[in-house]
């Protein structure tokens, strides 16, 4: 099997999972979503597949989900 079959079921699943986390998953995640779903290859090998595809996360908004900043009430003794 050449390199472009190898590639083309990995270049399929990276853009599956990237396009499942709404553009926010950089190549770590997806490699780790693969791992999970029992697909096997390499960081590396997950990371040029994505800059072949142009697939870059998002820029978000700096504060995780949940972590906004409360409101602090003024104190009264």
């Amino acid at each position: 099997m050449d390199g472009l079959h190898r590639r083309a079921l990995p270049a399929v699943l990276v853009a599956e999972v990237f396009a499942s986390s709404h553009g926010t998953y950089g190549y770590r995640r997806v490699h780790a979503a693969l791992a999970r779903r029992g697909e096997h290859c390499s960081a590396e090998l997950v990371r040029a597949l994505m800059r072949d595809q142009d697939l870059a996360p998002g820029a978000g908004t700096g504060v995780p989900a949940g972590h906004h900043r409360r409101r602090r009430l003024p104190w009264h003794p």
